[in-house]
């Protein structure tokens, strides 16, 4: 009993030895909704190969439909809409020098990219984490991108009604206004 003891009070002692910073936790990163035409795949998406590495969007559709099986996420989310409970990463991509995104302010932030949003300045946020889900849904919801890439309605799920549609045309994301903050 006694070796039990100074067992559980040696663990304790370390415990309080440890760094109270733990990595990946601090402060709160803003969460807002997103309209989906304001988010871009990650064209350095490590997941890519080296020769789709840097192309445009329309590639990077391309691949993730051909190479990454969106099919599944697809049709759940046809069926469901966008799960709120997993938000998307991003950061910001034109986001004008006189706007710093204050991280430990997550409302103010919050309200700085909505503000930017509705005035229409041009700001597009890249998906970091998220890039199948962003794929699955602007194929849900753009018929003339399916076109484009030649899917058919029998090849990729389309929303089971208006109210899926709309759903997805907003997604929950976690701003981080650099891809150097977020965790490997």
């Amino acid at each position: 009993m006694k070796s039990l003891l100074l067992k559980a009070s040696n663990s304790v002692a370390k415990f309080n030895q440890m760094p109270k910073k733990i990595l990946g936790k601090g402060a709160k990163r803003p969460l807002v909704n997103l309209p989906l035409n304001v988010i871009e795949l990650d064209s350095n998406n490590p997941r890519l190969a080296d020769e789709h590495l840097g192309s445009n969007e329309l590639t990077v559709l391309r691949v993730l439909y051909e190479e990454f099986d969106l099919e599944e996420i697809g049709f759940s989310m046809a069926e469901n809409g966008y799960f709120d409970e997993e938000p998307i990463v991003v950061v910001p991509k034109n986001l004008p020098k006189s706007i710093k995104l204050d991280e430990t302010d997550v409302e103010k932030t919050q309200k700085e990219i909505e503000n930017l949003i509705k005035n229409e300045s041009g700001i597009k946020f890249i998906v970091v984490e998220g890039n199948r889900r962003i794929a699955a849904a602007k194929l849900l919801v753009d018929k003339e991108l399916r076109g484009k890439l030649e899917i058919s309605k029998d090849d990729f799920p389309i929303p089971k009604n208006k109210e899926v549609e709309d759903d997805l045309r907003l997604i929950p994301a976690i701003v981080y206004s650099d891809s150097k903050f977020i965790s490997p």
